[in-house]
This record gives structure tokens, C-alpha cells and sequence, in this order.
């Protein structure tokens, strides 16, 4: 009996210790069910050279680590198994006017976002690289108590501007309003609205605009309008400009920022945006995209820096220091649009241009004229003048002269920042030039002129000259005004802070990202960014009885399922897009189901292992290399 006592005992343990073998053993997806399962975000501000409120990491770069999010949320579709860690990386702060700053500064912060399916593979990857997560304080992302919102007055008013679906599977903007009073509610309201009305309505991010929801964050200012002089004034989100000049415009309450987004809801604060109570230009992207209610320059400066992160792209201008992404390649050899190329006939070649001016000036042209002295080599047939100036509200404000020679200056009719380009089809002689930039005609006497209202100066704001070849050598892709003949894309030199070639870009003068004027941007890019974080299926639901089973496949409104008031009134090419639908019952197709999204089966014929394919077919998308315009979903009946 004693030693069946212990052979029974034996047993027992192997038992126990294959269940607890088997329990252990990770569960085998496929490619398809990750891309279907949340994600562990870990997103790290990272500072060199301290940050106030942060706790260094006693490192030799002195390295601090803020901590802007650290929770599961929406599946990442990159990600391919339990152990795989996504890092992408950003400056902390996009300028477009990054002499304001300097390239040191402005190369000093990033943020980092981790993706995983695990928090534990998320933060083992990331102290691996960031050793000042140690230190990091985790406490400002975790859930806030009840009671915080047990006094509706403390509440934050959240208003739902467009809502195309679920949180958990779209794309959530969070704009938030920053210098409004209590008594300028209608007014936030209102320019919300018109924001996103310019921003989807048109050429922008129309075809986009089903992937989206749009939030509107009411928090009530003790102040109106926003700071300067690098001094907030009593703001919900404390937005200020540096300096008087119409340029970059920053938040002293971060915090507060990250706060109110978050309390939108869970999956609905992916982009927060801050709009200031402000009516000239001014702005910022990285963690926060900044812009203001500007009738003139507000939707200018948003789509630019929305597009950063939207695209997950940098510069396209010359004297910038950010340039990554899609529209970006250091090298001939690494260009990565050569399926959206014009010419394939023949080898890459870079299209031939010259920048000799770049200078953001800030200079006050009331005080006397701004004269630039520059030599050419006379080998280039053709040039582009671009500029920006505040404060010249009339045809006669400004006066720009080369070599003598009056330029014309059509003003826009404001005192906000305008932006101008000036095109020639002859090039420069050989020698010397002069470029100059004056006050035009002087206010009467005792008067203001229209000019340094609102403390707005007659300011030149940059400048850039550039020198082309002819057409056959650098294709302009269109005369002023834009989209007069169509669109070229090739290899075109871009020079970074500094004046030397950084790399190239797609297009000559097209895209937002280069151009503030333009309304196009990179739209595969775009795509492909989005639809990373989202599926095309929102749901399948089967019902079943006693005789059939039923199918409906709910997708996003894209293709043949858009609603005709998603549709651009512009020129986006919505209307070459479709759905392709492919229905596999126990792995085999099914071709009578073909493209239909509801279906009714007898019940014996359903049973069984189902899958629903969907792929999205739109002329804006050429190459798709990981699949996210292609979304499955499994189910048994």
C-alpha cells in the first residue's frame, strides 16, 4: 500500500505539473488576430540637458523622462506576435520657424512611442533604451479618482463635432480651445466648426474623414486671447507666443492639456490639438498641435503641423532640422515613392536647382529697408522667390525691389502673416544682385495706416530664393497659381538649417509640408499611417434560428459605403475607391458572396469556420506593403 501510496502521489504531481505546463504555454495566434488585438502604449517625453518637473536620471547626458502615456488602447496592425516592439520617434516641438530656437535647441527633446501587445515587453524594451524610465513619475497617466468628477462644475463641456464610429476603432482628434472666457463659449463653438469644416471639407483630409472623430474640449479662461512676450496670461492651457513676432506659440500647462484630453474617454485622445482665442498667425506641432482661430492663417498652420503626426512625417521646407517619413530620402538610391514617379523610362536623376537665399529675418521694415547682397553664377534659367511678412494690409505697404527693378506685392489684405512666391522664367546674369525690402507708402500723419494694430508690426518675416533650371531639368509641376498643369513627381534638392543638401523630397512646391499655402500633402502616406491603428471592419454579427444563419459586416464608410456628405466637394479622387469583399467558408471561397456585406444561409450549409476579407481600393494608395488596406475577421457559426 506504501508504495502504491507513492506511485499514486508521482502521479498526481506529473498531473499537476502538465496542467500548469499547459496553462503556461502562450497561446498561437495568427498574424491576422494580432493585428485585431490591443496594444500596450508607452509614450516617453525625452529632454537632454534637464526639464523643470522631471527627475534626472542621473545620467551622463542628463537625461530626463516625462511619462505622457502608459495603458492598453487600440491594436497597433505593425505588430506581429507577443514579443515584437514598435518604436517610432518625433521631435518634442515641430517650428517652422526653427531659427527662433536654434538647431541644438530644437534637436533637445523627442517623444517616444512604444507599441506592444504586452505592457511587460513594452517597458522591458523600453528601460532597455531609456534608463531614465527608472526614475519616471507614472502617476500623472493613471486613471483620475472618482470623486474628481463627482462636482459637474469642475467638468470640462465635451462636444462631439463628427463621430464616424467607435473610439476604439477611429482616429480622435481633441481640439481644445485655450483663451476663451465663459462668456466666449458661442464663439469657441463656432470656430471649432469652422476649423474642421476647412480642414474636411476640401482637398485636405477629405477622403480621410470617415476614420475620424472630432472633439470639441470647453474649459472656461479667467483671461481672453493668449500671452506674449513669453508670459501666459490666466488660460486654461496657458498658450503664449515668445516673443510679439507671428511665429511659434508654446503652453505652460502641458499637464493640464494631457488631463483634458484624456477625459474625452478611453481611445479618444490620439491627437490633441489647442487652438488659441487669437487672431494672427502662430503655431507648433509635436506633442500637442497648437494653431489659432485665425480667419486668415488658423487652417493654414493646422494642417501643416496636424500633418507631422497625422503622416508621421517632417519637414519639406529648406533651413528646417526635422526630415523623416514618407516624403523624405537622404540618398537617390533610398527614395521611396518610385511607384508614384512620372517618368520610369529613365534613371532617377535629382531635378537641378540652387538654393542661394534663407534667412527667417524678423526685421521691422518701418525702421529702414532690409537689403540682402547675394552673387550668382548665371547658370540657372529660371527662379522662385518665397517670403512671409505681417503688418502690410494694403497693395502699397510693402515695396521689393531686384536690382532696381520693382517686384509685384499683392497684399491679402490683413495685417496676420501672409505667405508669397514670386516665380521668373529668366534666370539671374552672372554677378552681383540686390534684394530689397521696404516700407511702401507711410501712414498719414498721426495715424496708424491700418499698420501695428493689435501691436502687429510691419515685419519681414523669411525669405528663400532659390535658383531652377529649365523645365526639361527641373519640372515645376505647375505656373502660379497652383494646378495649372499637372502634378510631376521626381527627386527635388532639399537644404537643411544651414544651407547644405539634406536630402529630397517628392514634389517641387505641391505639399503642405513644403508649401503653407497648399492644401496637398502626402496622401499614401497618410493612409497607411491611419489605417495602421484601425481596422476596415467595425464588426461582423451572425444570428442564427432554427433554419438559417444571417451575416452582416459593418465597415468603415469608405468606398461604396461612404455617405455622400463624407464626399469632398474638391478634387480628391473619392470617387475611383471601392470595397472588395471576399467571404471564406472552412478556407474556401465563396463567389456567390462575393462583395455582398449581408448574407442568409440555411443553417446546416453555415456551419462552420468563417472569415470575412475586406480590402480597400483607392487611387490614392499604390503601394501597401504591410497590408493595412486589407482587414480580416474570423467567426464560427
Amino acid at each position: 500500500m506504501e508504495g502504491r501510496g507513492v506511485a499514486l502521489l508521482l502521479l498526481a504531481l506529473a498531473l499537476v505539473a502538465l496542467i500548469c505546463t499547459t496553462e503556461a504555454k502562450p497561446t498561437t495566434k495568427s498574424y491576422a488576430e494580432w493585428q485585431r488585438s490591443p496594444s500596450f502604449r508607452l509614450s516617453v517625453l525625452l529632454r537632454r540637458g534637464g526639464t523643470p518637473g522631471a527627475v534626472d536620471s542621473g545620467s551622463s547626458a542628463h537625461e530626463t523622462c516625462v511619462v505622457l502615456a502608459a495603458d492598453y488602447g487600440q491594436p497597433h496592425r505593425g505588430l506581429t506576435d507577443a514579443h515584437h516592439v514598435l518604436l517610432f520617434t518625433r521631435p518634442e516641438a515641430y517650428s517652422h520657424d526653427v531659427e527662433q530656437v536654434g538647431e541644438d535647441e530644437a534637436s533637445r527633446g523627442e517623444v517616444l512611442d512604444f507599441y506592444g501587445h504586452t505592457e511587460a515587453a513594452v517597458m522591458a524594451f523600453a528601460r532597455e533604451r531609456l534608463p531614465c524610465l527608472a526614475h519616471a513619475d507614472f502617476t500623472a497617466v493613471a486613471p483620475p479618482p472618482a470623486a474628481a468628477d463627482s462636482d459637474p462644475a469642475n467638468k470640462d463641456e465635451i462636444l462631439e463635432l463628427v463621430k464616424s464610429g467607435p473610439p476604439g476603432n477611429r482616429i480622435d482628434l481633441v481640439f481644445m480651445g485655450d483663451g476663451y472666457t465663459e462668456s466666449e463659449r458661442e464663439r469657441f463653438v463656432g470656430d471649432m466648426k469652422r476649423l474642421v469644416q476647412d480642414m474636411f471639407a476640401s482637398t485636405t483630409f477629405a477622403s480621410h474623414l470617415p476614420l475620424f472623430n472630432i472633439w470639441a474640449v470647453f474649459r472656461p479662461s479667467v483671461d481672453s486671447g493668449i500671452g506674449s512676450g513669453g508670459k501666459p496670461k490666466n488660460t486654461a492651457f496657458g498658450l503664449y507666443r515668445d516673443g510679439t513676432e507671428l511665429r511659434g506659440i508654446y503652453t505652460s500647462k502641458p499637464q493640464a492639456a494631457r488631463d483634458a484630453c484624456r477625459e474625452v474617454g478611453p481611445d479618444a485622445c490620439d491627437f490633441p490639438t489647442l487652438i488659441g482665442n487669437d487672431d494672427y498667425y502662430g503655431g507648433l506641432g509635436g506633442e500637442f498641435t497648437i494653431s489659432t482661430r485665425s480667419l486668415t492663417s488658423g487652417t493654414i498652420v493646422l494642417r501643416h503641423e496636424l500633418g507631422h503626426n497625422l503622416i508621421y512625417v517632417g519637414e519639406e521646407y529648406d533651413g528646417g532640422t526635422a526630415y523623416f517619413g514618407v516624403n523624405h530620402a537622404r540618398s537617390l538610391g533610398t527614395v521611396g515613392w518610385t511607384h508614384w514617379l512620372t517618368n520610369t523610362s529613365k534613371p532617377l536623376v535629382a531635378q537641378q536647382s540652387k538654393l542661394l537665399l534663407q534667412q527667417h529675418a524678423w526685421y521691422n521694415l518701418s525702421r529702414a529697408p532690409f537689403e540682402i547682397k547675394f552673387d550668382s553664377a548665371g547658370n540657372y534659367k529660371r527662379w522662385l522667390l518665397t517670403y512671409s511678412i505681417s503688418g502690410a494690409p494694403t497693395a502699397d505697404s510693402v515695396r521689393i525691389t531686384l536690382d532696381g527693378k520693382e517686384l509685384p506685392f499683392n497684399s491679402a489684405g490683413t495685417l496676420d502673416r501672409t505667405f508669397t512666391s514670386i516665380f521668373s522664367d529668366e534666370g539671374f546674369t552672372r554677378g552681383p544682385h540686390v534684394l530689397k525690402f521696404a516700407e511702401g507708402k507711410k501712414p498719414a500723419a498721426g495715424g496708424s495706416g491700418g499698420r501695428a494694430r493689435d501691436g502687429i508690426m510691419l515685419q519681414l518675416c523669411n525669405y528663400v530664393l532659390t535658383e531652377l533650371m529649365d523645365e526639361d531639368h527641373y519640372h515645376t509641376e505647375f505656373a502660379f497659381p497652383v494646378n495649372v498643369s499637372p502634378l510631376y513627381i521626381g527627386a527635388y534638392n532639399t537644404y537643411k538649417l544651414g544651407g547644405s543638401l539634406v536630402g529630397y523630397r517628392p514634389d517641387h512646391e505641391r505639399c503642405l509640408m513644403r508649401n503653407m499655402s497648399s492644401p496637398h500633402f502626402c496622401v499614401e502616406g497618410m493612409w497607411l499611417n491611419l489605417l495602421s491603428r484601425i481596422s476596415l471592419i467595425d464588426s461582423v454579427n451572425v444570428t442564427t434560428d432554427a433554419k438559417v444563419a444571417s451575416a452582416v459586416l459593418h465597415a468603415l464608410p469608405l468606398g461604396q459605403k461612404r455617405q455622400p456628405a463624407a464626399t469632398t466637394t474638391d478634387d480628391a479622387p473619392t470617387t475611383g475607391e471601392r470595397y472588395v469583399l471576399t467571404w471564406l467558408h472552412n478556407g474556401q471561397e465563396q463567389p456567390e458572396l462575393q462583395d455582398r456585406f449581408e448574407w442568409t444561409l440555411p443553417l446546416e450549409a453555415a456551419r462552420g469556420r468563417w472569415v470575412a476579407k475586406l480590402h480597400f481600393l483607392t487611387p490614392e494608395v499604390r503601394y501597401d506593403p504591410r497590408g493595412y488596406t486589407t482587414s480580416t475577421q474570423a467567426f464560427s457559426i
